[in-house]
């Protein structure tokens, strides 16, 4: 066509392209919603918690150092994205010296007062998949307060074990106990 030419349009002709288009442009707006929309299925359980576990049934001592082993299990069907699992220690602990098995990490540590008894919220959190029927493992160390802390003979205390499903709920929980002479 020359620019002398003159282009007619009628309306049935705007009409054929509109429909033309429609169809395009709506499935181009309908693939990106549907694919961020994917919804996993996966069920975690926290299938053991030992406090202290190279110890037994000795009690600790003032002042040592001791390991807490949680394992988590993903039931399936779908792969987990992520972890989440908090672990409860009471006051007998020292704050600010908690550490973690790698791949894991400390995301927080809350002091939090449950029934006029001081304890320390652990928050973990592990960034790699976990398959469907595959577990893993962390480990928390830290160690007891000194002697003058607390009062002279055996005490025993509770820690508490969570793993947290995608919606943010305990999906498993799990309690073992200590024992601290000083």
């Amino acid at each position: 066509m020359t620019p002398d030419q003159e282009v007619m349009l009628t309306r049935r002709t705007v009409a054929k392209g509109a429909m033309w288009s429609l169809p395009v442009i709506a499935a181009a707006i309908a693939v990106p919603g549907a694919a961020a929309s994917v919804a996993l299925d996966y069920t975690l359980a926290l299938t053991s918690y030992d406090v202290a576990p190279a110890i037994g049934t000795t009690p600790l001592s003032p002042n040592q150092i001791f390991n807490t082993v949680g394992i988590i299990e993903n039931l399936g069907p779908d792969t987990a994205p992520n972890l989440r699992a908090q672990v409860t220690f009471p006051s007998s602990t020292v704050p600010n010296e908690f550490t973690v098995s790698a791949g894991w990490v400390i995301t927080s540590v809350t002091e939090v007062n449950v029934g006029g008894i001081l304890r320390w919220h652990v928050a973990l959190s592990h960034a790699a998949p976990l398959p469907a029927n595959q577990s893993i493992n962390f480990i928390v160390t830290t160690r007891t307060r000194v002697a003058g802390t607390f009062p002279v003979g055996e005490s025993t205390y509770n820690s508490v074990g969570r793993v947290f499903g995608a919606d943010g709920a305990i999906e498993g929980e799990l309690t073992d106990s200590y024992t601290v002479l000083r």
